[in-house]
């Protein structure tokens, strides 16, 4: 899955507090490690501390492949859809409901 700075730490945070059986959050613990910013991405993005937010400069907005797998894409789809059902999405959401909820629900349309 294609995705930018902010979706990679949204999924980050949405993943650390999803509900999982042991055996699913060995699998969460791997892509968590993929979606992380290492040192060399640090740098490039510029990330920072602005008013209590972190941010970034408009590198970050690009958008790099993350192997998710099913077990884990799964997951993120059921919190999403969670979220949406309590009207707890917030903007920061949205581009990642797009590319995982609404994904699922055009493959299974078909």
């Amino acid at each position: 899955m294609k995705l930018n700075v902010l979706e990679r730490l949204t999924l980050m945070q949405l993943l650390e507090t999803a509900r999982a059986n042991f055996v699913t959050w060995k699998i969460v613990k791997t892509v968590i490690e993929r979606l992380a910013l290492n040192e060399k991405e640090y740098k490039k993005f510029e990330i920072r501390e602005e008013d209590g937010q972190v941010a970034w400069n408009d590198e970050g907005s690009k958008e790099k492949e993350i192997e998710i797998g099913e077990v884990v894409d799964n997951l993120i789809i059921k919190e999403l859809r969670r979220l949406d059902g309590a009207e707890g999405l917030e903007k920061r959401h949205v581009s990642l409901y797009e590319k995982f909820a609404e994904k699922q629900s055009e493959t299974e349309a078909c």
